[in-house]
């Protein structure tokens, strides 16, 4: 885990946001599944914010258990749990994923694909 109390504004990140589902939302969709009769399932995606790339030049101190006795430090190139900007870089990769594939976000709720 990186240690994002650390970074600095402006000179670390910018944008340290993530959009939350709505909980309205939420009770929507389960109550139109109740009524069709509907399956739900849901998921967590383990690892999610390794999945990001990073903007920003990051570095950081080799972690410990990984050291090589070179005191080399380490150019993060993908987002790491801790970081501050996770979460923002995080969605920006799974918004790209789903408009992909076709889905585009609600206006009302930018966390709910149609």
């Amino acid at each position: 885990m990186a240690k994002g109390y650390t970074q600095h504004p402006r000179y670390d990140y910018v944008e340290t946001h993530s959009p939350v589902v709505c909980l309205e939302t939420v009770h929507l969709i389960l109550a139109i599944a109740v009524i069709k009769g509907l399956v739900t399932q849901q998921m967590d995606i383990k690892g999610a914010y390794l999945n990001s790339i990073l903007k920003e030049k990051i570095y950081m101190h080799q972690p410990k258990g990984f050291e090589d006795r070179t005191n080399h430090i380490c150019k993060l190139i993908r987002s790491l749990y801790g970081l501050k900007q996770s979460g923002h870089a995080w969605n920006i990769e799974f918004n790209k994923a789903m408009q992909r594939h076709g889905f585009r976000h609600l206006c009302s709720d930018p966390c709910t694909y149609i």
